[in-house]
């Protein structure tokens, strides 16, 4: 992409630096949470039939 000045760039860089940030936050929560969740199945399994 080609800016006409020094602020456009910089602000879009910003933009996207925010939209990365969003989206790893979200992969990262998703993430997260499939992980508690298969955990907490796990110690269920463990736990009824040991």
């Amino acid at each position: 992409m080609y800016y006409d000045d020094e602020e456009d760039r910089k602000r879009a860089d910003r933009e996207l630096d925010l939209i990365y940030q969003k989206a790893a936050y979200e992969k990262g929560f998703s993430r997260g949470v499939w992980t508690t969740a298969i955990f907490c199945f796990a110690m269920y399994l463990i736990s009824k039939y040991f």
